[in-house]
């Protein structure tokens, strides 16, 4: 799961609950930065955040000397707001903060056909701090690393190299998850396939919360007809919808077994 951070206290509850409520059950808790200090505050829209979000991370960190399989990231979005300066948080996020991973997620399209150009810039900036991100993963993980931060780890390399073949090509070699292993639920109650497009399932609250009835009602199964063909997904490379397709697509299969074995070897010349 991810979030905002902001409520440090509530989230390091939860969190526990969990762990205890699941013992053994590896967690990754994903918390959103975009900036340091004044930037991140200012993208947010939401004055004193970035403070709040670093003692959110202190906290979950203490929690981890406890639950080992707590795992902790820091997601970046690269946008064209702050891809000047996403190099640089990256590295102030690997400096300061106890976190087993940074995951950099590449804005999907610009927002006016003037911004176009930020597309460019903005993988860019996304590909900048891939590489970093993976050194340092590489060697936070290198004394602590199991199976299932290797196939996180070769999963996570699948996916960049679908970014990137996506962004290049503008089309998917995968039918994504939307609708099929991945939901979007509005603060509305409003029940989507994926944000990026207009279609709306229902809304829980006039269904009578009843989430099974809207997942397999007509609208969903348009929905779901309709996946690589309509324009919102031509050229898409959603970061979550992309992760469930490399484990069910036998296309992704041997790349991902390659990628596991890479893993476990760097792992050992690391460690060496």
């Amino acid at each position: 799961m991810c979030m905002l951070g902001r409520h440090t206290k509530r989230v390091r509850q939860q969190v526990e609950d969990i762990l205890k409520a699941c013992p053994g059950q590896n967690l990754t808790i994903g918390l959103s930065l975009d900036g340091v200090g004044e930037e991140h505050d200012r993208l947010r829209v939401m004055p004193g955040l970035f403070k709040h979000l670093v003692n959110t991370f202190n906290e979950l960190a203490e929690l981890k000397k406890e639950y080992p399989n707590l795992y902790i990231t820091a997601g970046t979005t690269v946008t064209g707001l702050n891809y000047k300066t996403a190099a640089h948080t990256s590295t102030w996020a690997w400096e300061n903060l106890e976190i087993d991973s940074l995951k950099p997620i590449l804005v999907r399209g610009a927002t006016t056909k003037d911004d176009a150009a930020w597309d460019v810039e903005c993988f860019n900036g996304y590909m900048d701090i891939l590489e970093q991100s993976r050194v340092e993963q590489k060697n936070r993980r290198r004394n602590k690393r199991t199976f299932f931060t290797t196939i996180v780890d070769a999963k996570e390399t699948v996916q960049r190299e679908l970014i990137t073949e996506i962004f290049t090509t503008k089309k998917s070699p995968v039918v994504c998850s939307g609708a099929r292993e991945t939901a979007v639920i509005g603060p509305n109650g409003d029940v989507m396939g994926c944000e990026m497009r207009k279609d709306v399932f229902g809304n829980l609250r006039d269904a009578d919360m009843d989430f099974r009835s809207l997942w397999l009602g007509e609208n969903a199964d348009r929905f779901r007809e309709t996946i690589n063909q309509v324009d919102e997904c031509k050229g898409c490379y959603h970061h979550c919808f992309l992760s469930p397709p490399i484990f069910r697509s036998p296309k992704l299969w041997g790349r991902l077994a390659k990628s596991t074995v890479d893993a476990v070897h760097n792992n050992r010349a690391v460690g060496s």
